[in-house]
């Protein structure tokens, strides 16, 4: 998982933590139970709107915000390049493992 010390250490604040060090993210526990956090976080954040979830875990949640406050889409080209691939990749994983997703 892919997250910025920043938004680690809230992360790290806000789940009881509290002596985060950014080498923490080498460990592959901790990084992927903070990266399944905060997309968990996005996901209720976004009312379980997948594109604005996976984009602002890829732009920020501050940019997506402010998209959806503007009235427009995915201002970023990359972020919606990254958005089509996560949910094209999606369509495969549900394909081969259809019972794994459970309905999200």
């Amino acid at each position: 998982m892919q997250l910025l010390p920043e938004t680690a250490r809230g992360i790290a604040l806000r789940t009881g933590g509290t002596r985060f060090v950014v080498a923490d993210l080498r460990d592959p526990e901790i990084n992927v139970r903070y990266g399944s956090w905060y997309l968990d976080h996005l996901r209720d954040h976004y009312d379980g709107d997948l594109r604005l979830t996976l984009a602002a875990y890829h732009a920020g949640q501050g940019n997506v915000d402010r998209w959806v406050a503007e009235g427009g889409g995915i201002a970023f080209p990359e972020t919606r390049a990254y958005v089509d691939e996560v949910e094209r990749v999606r369509r495969v994983y549900a394909k081969a493992y259809p019972d794994e997703l459970g309905g999200r």
